[in-house]
């Protein structure tokens, strides 16, 4: 699924199209390691089960697998930034109650 070189073709209004994404190869990017080993079994029954390509499947589960880590990342970021915040002064005493 190369596009061949050569001049750009035009698209509606002038505007060159954009290629197709490979979502495919973008969702097995999140399985290497044990989460491929782990995804796998699953990904067979899930095609089996759903007549699906596993090739869908895994890049399904390597999605879920990147937002899991996505949010993670996001997580820790925040938990520094926080970190890195001055604490805020002591509150004054409160005026005392009247009677």
């Amino acid at each position: 699924m190369h596009r061949q070189a050569g001049p750009p073709v035009q698209g509606q209004g002038g505007a060159t199209p954009m290629p197709k994404w490979n979502w495919v190869a973008m969702g097995q990017v999140g399985l290497s390691g044990w989460t491929k080993r782990a995804a796998q079994p699953v990904a067979r029954a899930f095609a089996r089960s759903t007549g699906r390509p596993e090739a869908d499947m895994l890049s399904l589960i390597g999605a879920g697998f990147l937002a899991i880590s996505l949010i993670d990342f996001l997580r820790q970021v925040d938990a520094v930034i926080a970190a890195g915040r001055p604490a805020p002064p002591p509150a004054r005493d409160a005026p005392a109650a009247r009677t």
